[in-house]
């Protein structure tokens, strides 16, 4: 079967619209689900290299900056937050939770994405949020940069599946642009992401 006939059929398969309050419903029931998860962590305290990012935000230690040139997404996810949270850990750790939530969406939205299903979309975010594998991903200030990570390459993946089953050079470049953000954030990590849009 070729990707044009697929695609009809799966949207001819139950695909199913998704109303606003079922996404209400949806994000709600996922951030619970990493609150239960990770409630614990929200009284964790900095740690490691955590101190090191918040004296360099602070004091405008441009030697230390060269963090950056390794991880330029830590850039993102540490340096704007400093100016709204200061150095009250609680609300970094609150900032996690709301991290953790997103990518267990992005999942959920991957797998909807694939089977056209809502319940597929709701199992995929609910397991990924009450998974605690990763935990320093979402408790270790400094190494948000992989939380992020996974929001991007999910929605890379998903762009790139619907431009492959549609036809579409407008998701196909959406795609590419998630790519590149991953690649740029996070060059060390993301090295094997373009392998996956070729396979």
């Amino acid at each position: 079967m070729d990707r044009s006939n697929h695609s009809k059929t799966i949207n001819k398969s139950g695909q199913s619209k998704l109303s606003r309050k079922y996404l209400i419903l949806l994000i709600l029931s996922t951030f619970f689900v990493a609150l239960l998860s990770y409630g614990e962590a929200i009284s964790f305290h900095f740690f490691m290299d955590d101190w090191g990012y918040l004296w360099a935000v602070k004091f405008f230690l441009k030697r230390y900056l060269t963090t950056w040139m390794h991880h330029p997404g830590s850039f993102i996810t540490f340096y704007p937050w400093y100016y709204l949270f200061g150095t009250n850990p609680i609300l970094y750790n609150i900032f996690g939770v709301l991290l953790k939530t997103a990518a267990a969406l992005t999942y959920g939205l991957l797998f909807y994405t694939l089977y056209k299903k809502k319940t597929f979309f709701i199992l995929a975010s609910v397991l990924y949020a009450s998974y605690f594998g990763g935990l320093e991903s979402y408790t270790f200030v400094s190494a948000r940069i992989s939380a992020f990570l996974i929001i991007t390459i999910n929605l890379t993946l998903v762009f790139y599946i619907k431009s492959y089953f549609e036809k579409s050079y407008k998701y196909f470049f959406t795609s590419l642009f998630f790519m590149f953000l991953t690649i740029y954030a996070d060059p060390a990590r993301s090295i094997a992401l373009p392998l996956l849009l070729i396979v």
